[in-house]
């Protein structure tokens, strides 16, 4: 097999440079002014390079340079697909059911924004209903804020579950808002039952 060109191996390294979880502001500046479909490709896009981050700082104990030359993300391996990081972190314990269940929603909508030559926005029945299913009653990190601008409701559920990732489980970012900011201010980030 012939080696990677120089320009190919720039471009991933490009692809792997996104916004970190913590860099809120920086993620709004990304998808400002994006079309519904850039949003969801993009945000989509984000959230897994964080849960490939999370899930090789726990399961990989190597140097960063020897586990980029098994090259795990590429095409067949165990890190290939949103899927396959999805369903890893949840056997690996880092991320519980309802996480899991959020994230592949979140991938779909991803799939078919990204793979489809038809017009798909938040106004597209199938791409609305699946974003709608991220409110379910008990799914959503955080209360809806934004029930008329789906976009912006799915951004902010977005990173609701890169803190998800983080903490491992909404009850965990729950009890850590409570605490930081007390019981009664904090029980209004808590999605009702």
């Amino acid at each position: 097999m012939a080696a990677t060109a120089k320009s190919i191996k720039s471009l991933r390294l490009f692809s792997k440079a996104g916004a970190t979880p913590l860099d809120l502001a920086k993620i709004y500046k990304i998808v400002a002014g994006e079309s519904d479909r850039a949003v969801v490709v993009i945000v989509a896009s984000i959230l897994e390079d964080f849960l490939r981050e999370k899930i090789e700082k726990f399961l990989f104990k190597i140097e960063q340079q020897e586990l980029e030359a098994l090259a795990l993300d590429r095409s067949g391996r165990p890190l290939s697909g949103f899927s396959n990081k999805i369903d890893l972190a949840f056997a690996s314990g880092l991320i519980d059911k309802n996480c899991r269940d959020q994230l592949h929603d979140i991938r779909e909508m991803r799939n078919a924004c990204a793979h489809s030559s038809e017009h798909i926005d938040f106004e597209t029945p199938e791409l609305l209903a699946v974003h709608n299913r991220l409110f379910e009653l008990g799914r959503n990190v955080f209360p809806r804020q934004f029930v008329n601008l789906p976009k912006d409701d799915f951004v902010m559920e977005c990173l609701a579950q890169l803190a998800v990732i983080s903490l491992g489980s909404k009850t965990k970012i729950h009890e850590f808002i409570e605490d930081a900011l007390g019981e009664e201010r904090g029980s209004r980030f808590t999605p009702e039952k």
